[in-house]
């Protein structure tokens, strides 16, 4: 409970917080860190997994490296990772806002599931809903999309799987509040 700062640390690293703001410096061995119903802003990551639960306000990973692994649900206030140093992004998000920004010279391969969700480009990558053009022949309604996308030699590894949520890939921080409102309901 209460605010937590650390400061870097090179050793092995398991924390959970809850109730309360988590305040990292750089964590570079293999971090587990789980944050509930707080807020987090990290300098940097290595190696990462990470699990956020009904985040109240924004959680910022500001600087990822190697392999991150995260779990986002019920946190539409938003979690962004910024991803200029990573091999390899998986996303496993419920009824979250999940923002991936990436530098406009990246060289990565991305496919992004969503169900009953968006996803929302604000690069100049061609990322392409594989089922785009699908319901031509169909008179139903589709929740379910795949985009698929690669740019440069596909270096970095991008596999967001979300549900009920909305994804943004940018070049800069994204804008939460942009993001449309359902009618009638208060957004956790």
């Amino acid at each position: 409970l209460g605010k937590t700062t650390l400061p870097d640390l090179t050793g092995n690293v398991d924390i959970d917080q809850q109730f309360g703001e988590l305040v990292a410096g750089r964590l570079t061995q293999n971090p587990e860190i789980s944050v509930k119903f707080s807020r987090a802003s990290i300098e940097s990551v290595n190696n990462a997994e990470l699990n956020i639960e009904f985040a109240k306000d924004p959680v910022i990973i500001k600087n990822a490296t190697g392999k991150l692994e995260l779990k986002a649900k019920h946190s539409k206030s938003g979690v962004t990772v910024y991803t200029d140093q990573l091999t390899t992004l998986e996303v496993d998000a419920d009824f979250s806002s999940v923002g991936v920004v990436v530098s406009k010279n990246a060289s990565a391969d991305f496919t992004i599931k969503t169900n009953f969700g968006s996803m929302t480009n604000n690069t100049s990558f061609a990322i392409k809903d594989e089922d785009e053009g699908r319901n031509d022949k169909r008179y139903v309604p589709t929740f379910n999309h795949t985009y698929k996308g690669s740019v440069g030699s596909g270096k970095m590894k991008v596999e967001i799987d979300g549900r009920h949520s909305d994804i943004i890939i940018s070049n800069d921080a994204p804008d939460y509040t942009k993001l449309k409102k359902k009618k009638g309901r208060e957004v956790i």
